[in-house]
């Protein structure tokens, strides 16, 4: 009797701990795919805007996201001068994000 007690405490525990663990390893995907859901949004805003930025069409704001990596990274001549602009105040890499607005 008491080696049963024992074997449905040890089954209980490993129960425990399997949940546990599947709880936590859900946590951490979902948190991956809000990651994820947000830079793939920034990536399409940026593309629309990329594809309004070359069109026909004349004084509409473009919207551009960009993090601070992706600004110093870029080639874009239009982007070069923001970051130059962004060392000049001395806008600190806390502010991840910067929101580029351009009127053509």
């Amino acid at each position: 009797m008491e080696q049963r007690e024992n074997y449905i405490h040890i089954v209980t525990a490993l129960l425990l701990i399997t949940f546990t663990i599947i709880t936590i390893i859900i946590g951490i995907l979902l948190n991956q795919r809000g990651k994820i859901e947000k830079k793939w949004k920034n990536a399409v805003e940026n593309t629309k805007a990329y594809s309004e930025l070359f069109s026909t069409s004349e004084n509409k704001n473009r919207a551009f996201k960009l993090t601070i990596e992706q600004l110093k990274k870029s080639n874009d001549s239009i982007f070069q001068e923001l970051n130059g602009a962004r060392k000049e105040l001395k806008v600190k890499k806390r502010n991840r994000i910067i929101y580029l607005k351009i009127k053509r």
